[in-house]
């Protein structure tokens, strides 16, 4: 991975990222570029199937094109490291560069400390449409429920610095293990972990009610 190239599509000096599958994504525009043989050139425009307006993709720097989603991520410096690349499929995506360097999704766009409270979701798209319903309210989002615990503790001071922590992650359907015959709730489960993490009174659960997640809430 090559960081700090110039963008032929913005002129930007340094913003232009070269991953090692080829593709690159600038942290100025939002452009990302895959070689030809692959996908053509995503752009920052809405997600109408997610219902997510085009100034929000924008904020956080999202690319997409017919069936693909480009999630950027940085480190706790703002430094690009990874892109997270889904497809149409709702469970499909890959990760380039370097994931276990990547602060939490949209971390770099709250500084620490810089509001009351801030909002811990399950997924990229769900702080997406945190965003789209609440406004300018900080959102972040963790790789996933099942790095949940880890991605809090690697990026727990920015967290902490925050007065408040609302954790809202997916209410999920029970998954039986066929061998065992053990229930589980992922979603749930990692908030309940998360939360143990502070301090008693800092952190808020949000139980959703008619639907999963925030995403399905826009």
């Amino acid at each position: 991975m090559k960081t700090h190239q110039p963008c032929p599509d913005c002129g930007s000096s340094d913003a232009l990222t070269l991953y090692d599958d080829g593709h690159t994504h600038c942290f100025s525009c939002g452009s990302t570029r895959f070689p030809e043989k692959e996908v053509r050139r995503l752009e920052v425009k809405a997600l109408p199937e997610r219902k997510i307006t085009k100034a929000v993709c924008e904020f956080f720097g999202v690319t997409s094109d017919d069936n693909h989603h480009v999630y950027p991520y940085t480190n706790k410096d703002g430094i690009p490291v990874a892109t997270k690349i889904r497809t149409k499929d709702p469970k499909g995506f890959k990760w380039d560069g370097n994931p276990k360097q990547a602060a939490l999704f949209g971390q770099h766009l709250f500084p620490p400390g810089s509001s009351k409270q801030i909002t811990l979701v399950e997924g990229e798209c769900d702080a997406m449409a945190v965003r789209e319903m609440m406004g300018g309210y900080p959102v972040v989002s963790v790789h996933s429920a099942s790095q949940a615990e880890k991605n809090v503790q690697d990026n727990f001071e920015c967290l902490n610095s925050f007065e408040k922590i609302v954790v809202c992650f997916d209410k999920d359907e029970p998954k039986v293990n066929p061998q065992t015959g053990k229930v589980t709730y992922p979603g749930q489960e990692a908030a309940l972990k998360v939360a143990a993490m502070f301090e008693i009174g800092k952190v808020r659960i949000l139980t959703l009610g008619e639907y999963k997640d925030p995403n399905d809430y826009l």
